[in-house]
């Protein structure tokens, strides 16, 4: 997480690179954990019916 809030940091204040400005950094943060959020809840889904189908297989 460090090293994430060092490259907002870096994005936001424009270190060698054009700044982006707090509002858009902001956006991405929500974009990002919206979509993390949606993917694991498909992950986890997908999971189970496979599990229930006997394709993972258990040690």
């Amino acid at each position: 997480m460090v090293t994430k809030f060092l490259a907002t940091l870096v994005a936001v204040y424009g270190f060698y690179i054009n700044p982006i400005g707090w509002k858009l950094a902001g956006f991405i943060w929500i974009y990002a954990l919206v979509a993390f959020v949606i993917t694991d809840f498909l992950k986890v889904r997908f999971y189970r019916v496979l599990d229930h189908r006997g394709l993972i297989f258990h040690r």
